[in-house]
């Protein structure tokens, strides 16, 4: 159960000229009669909308109108959908007939009749049974027929008889045009009635409708003051910022006058109830003396005990059904300067207090405008941050197109080491090779030179002989026989010596075999770059 505060309050509007003309403005007030001045209102400038006494502040908002509500007898409908001129019939009709001049003139006629029938009472100078059908006359506090007193009165035989009917009608006509008046101009003439959830306990529509608080208050109002009529209900719903959802406030007014006994005995009567309601509750002493003859403390109390009856109500038919509980508001945490001032607040026009509409919506735009400069700043921080933002991105772009073709050309580099590192692996194979083909043929080799020293030696023995075609033959077949042992390293210096020795089929043989060679290089190198 969720516990919120309920704003309840009663105002009365007396028939005296100041309580007319409070009537005349809360009337036109909650009907919505007089329209705000738009030109008035600017947002962040209040000096312009007190700058001087004529100038009024917007109590609503105009653009929100269609939400408010009246009870009609045909139901609830939109406020809207009733004419300015129906409106103003309405208020009228509350209002009633202004009594001035003439009900004091009617007063003064009604004495001076009453004066005068007396006196012919007193003096006999009706008859007996004259007497006692005036004495009745006079003390009918109800509406009196007159065309049938008349008639009574004119059957009795009497002196001056026409002077005396004229007297009786006098008496008549002025009782009837006062017998609905107040007995005093201090009476109250209605009684408006306000319930309303304050913004602080965020209800919306969802948890309460606008209807339902109508029927809500009505249902109040019907059941502890019967007698005492409904006169109009309103509810506002445009007293708020068109961003907020809540729900709106009910004003409802009833008769000061007792339908059935047309007595203004609406104070009265609300005292006989709190006493009822005090009895039930076994505080039979705080009950107040039904004649109205209060001090100021009990007359203050009033308000308080209608709020305690209106709280249990309220909860029973309504709140509690929603999960809500309306309780009393924590007044220990005001200073008597607050209540002080609420209390004078309270007493001064809607369009003067500090907190109503336009006040909401100038604080509102106040706030808008603080974080609309808050907004800019951000934005200018922002616009700041994007730019450096940009400075960074080219910065990191360009450090970015350079570290690609850093990129490329190591990729080229890399490409290039490979390449080498085929060639030097190419190289180290074929000395490899060339090395296993000396560590295979060290024997042979040895051999051959073995015997070409050998050779050298006898050619040079036949030479010296002078038997050359010994020492050619001799050598040559030696050379032919050897080269196939032969390391490819040595291979050339065989081929200059067979050149030298003109022994032109072993350098053919070495020829050849340096070609096959060299094509089988080229083989395995294109093989490795693939």
């Amino acid at each position: 159960m969720k516990n919120i505060t309920t704003f309840f309050s009663i105002f009365n509007c007396l028939h005296n000229k100041n309580g007319r003309a409070i009537a005349n403005t809360t009337l036109a007030h909650t009907l919505r009669i007089t329209q705000p001045k738009k030109n008035v209102l600017h947002l962040n400038k209040l000096e312009k909308i007190s700058r001087s006494e004529t100038n009024f502040k917007p109590e609503w908002n105009e653009d929100l109108s269609h939400f408010n509500l009246i009870e009609l007898p045909d139901g609830i409908v939109p406020l809207n959908s009733v004419t300015s001129l129906e409106r103003h019939g309405v208020k009228d009709s509350i209002m009633g007939p202004e009594k001035g001049r003439g009900v004091a003139d009617c007063r003064i006629i009604k004495t001076k009749s009453k004066s005068k029938l007396n006196d012919w009472i007193k003096s006999k100078a009706l008859p007996e049974d004259a007497c006692s059908f005036v004495s009745k006359v006079l003390a009918s506090t109800a509406y009196i027929d007159a065309q049938e007193i008349l008639n009574q009165f004119d059957k009795f035989e009497m002196t001056r008889k026409k002077q005396r009917i004229q007297q009786l009608f006098n008496y008549v006509e002025s009782h009837n045009r006062q017998v609905h008046l107040p007995k005093t101009r201090n009476s109250i003439h209605f009684q408006e009635v306000l319930f309303k959830i304050p913004l602080i306990n965020e209800i919306g529509l969802e948890a309460v409708s606008n209807q339902e608080m109508m029927q809500a208050l009505k249902g109040y109002l019907t059941e502890f003051y019967p007698y005492y009529p409904i006169e109009l209900l309103v509810l506002h719903n445009d007293e708020r910022l068109a961003s907020e959802d809540i729900v709106g406030h009910v004003h409802g007014f009833i008769s000061g006058q007792n339908r059935v006994t047309g007595c203004y005995d609406l104070r009265i009567a609300q005292i006989k109830c709190i006493n009822n309601y005090l009895r039930e509750k076994d505080l039979s002493q705080l009950c107040m003396d039904e004649s109205g003859k209060l001090t100021r403390k009990q007359s203050s109390a009033i308000t308080y005990h209608m709020q305690r009856m209106f709280y249990e109500y309220i909860n029973k038919h309504l709140f509690n059904s929603r999960g809500l509980n309306a309780v009393f508001a924590d007044q220990t945490a005001l200073t008597p300067e607050d209540l002080a001032k609420r209390k004078n607040q309270s007493r001064q026009a809607k369009s003067s207090r500090d907190y109503q509409h336009a006040m909401r919506v100038l604080e509102e735009a106040e706030k808008a405008k603080i974080k609309l400069e808050s907004t800019k700043a951000e934005q200018l921080s922002a616009d700041k941050l994007l730019e450096k933002t940009k400075i960074e991105q080219t910065y990191s772009d360009r450090l970015l197109k350079k570290t690609q073709t850093e990129h490329i050309n190591v990729v080229n580099l890399v490409h290039e080491n490979k390449q080498i590192i085929v060639e030097q692996e190419s190289t180290i194979i074929q000395n490899n090779k060339v090395l296993s083909e000396i560590e295979g043929r060290e024997e042979n080799v040895a051999k051959v030179i073995y015997e070409m020293l050998r050779s050298m030696a006898f050619r040079d023995f036949f030479t010296s002989s002078k038997r050359i075609e010994l020492a050619e033959k001799y050598l040559s077949p030696i050379l032919y026989r050897f080269s196939n042992y032969l390391p490819d390293i040595l291979k050339p210096a065989f081929k200059k010596l067979a050149i030298e020795l003109k022994d032109e089929s072993v350098v053919k043989t070495l020829d050849k075999e340096d070609m096959d060679r060299n094509y089988d290089a080229e083989d395995n190198l294109k093989l490795q770059l693939r």
